[in-house]
């Protein structure tokens, strides 16, 4: 998928981040222009979930910068990123279990004032049709498919700018894994809702998306388009990681 060259954004420059004193981010400097779609992969605890921990405001910067619009954000705190239109998508089927569908996406747009939230679950509801059947259930009623859309419709229920996911096909089968991702390329093209996208299913991720970074250790190890990101290269930045001898993080 190729994109235009758009203006950032969101900007985050030389972040370093951890829990307590121990750092996870080693200076990672990355951006996502407006209505692009960017992949972030790497080996398991090279620092991707942190890194979007860190610019949604979860973990806290021991230094470095984000900048939304240009305009530098001092202290990232969720709260004031879902107002400047950032939504986060952790990782798993992040549901209410005892509550039906509606009750989730009434929960989710809870930020917003009445006529929004009417509005906002609305047009989820047009995005993520298949819901409209399920509207009344229960989630822990629902499939791993079906909870995982729900949990993604609840945070599109904010009407965000820029959309963080965190492996948003973990625990899934690979069709419904690939239907989720094609989603996301169709909101994405819809909308022009930007989005970085953390995940193991590499190649898929890579599909859908405009422009690649490549974790290792807390740093950015390669960036480009999703076609320089070869087999080849994760391999040998694999292997380089290992013989480093850095002890990677605990939380990918």
């Amino acid at each position: 998928m190729s994109a235009e060259h758009k203006p950032p954004f969101l900007e985050a420059r030389e972040i370093v981040s951890g829990y307590g004193d121990r750092p996870v981010l080693r200076g990672p400097s990355i951006a996502i222009g407006a209505g692009e779609i960017v992949a972030l992969v790497g080996h398991n605890g090279s620092g991707k979930s942190t890194l979007l921990k860190s610019l949604f405001g979860i973990v806290p910067l021991m230094s470095g910068e984000i900048a939304l619009r240009g305009q530098r954000i001092v202290s990232p705190r969720p709260r004031r990123m879902l107002r400047e239109g950032v939504a986060y998508m952790p990782q798993g089927q992040r549901v209410f279990d005892d509550l039906s569908v509606a009750e989730n996406l009434e929960v989710a747009a809870s930020i917003l004032a009445g006529p929004e939230r009417t509005a906002a679950i609305e047009e989820t509801l047009a995005v993520f049709g298949e819901l409209k059947w399920l509207w009344r259930r229960r989630c822990r009623s629902l499939s791993g498919g079906e909870r995982q859309t729900v949990a993604l419709a609840a945070v599109l229920a904010v009407s965000p700018k820029l959309l963080l996911l965190d492996e948003p096909t973990l625990g899934l089968a690979p069709q419904p894994a690939s239907h989720l991702l094609n989603h996301l390329a169709s909101l994405n093209a819809a909308s022009g809702m930007a989005m970085l996208i953390v995940e193991q299913q590499i190649k898929a991720a890579l599909a859908v998306s405009h422009r690649a970074y490549v974790m290792r250790d807390g740093e950015i190890a390669h960036s480009g388009t999703p076609s320089s990101v070869t087999e080849e290269l994760l391999r040998q930045l694999a292997f380089a990681g290992a013989t480093d001898g850095a002890a990677g993080a605990s939380s990918a």
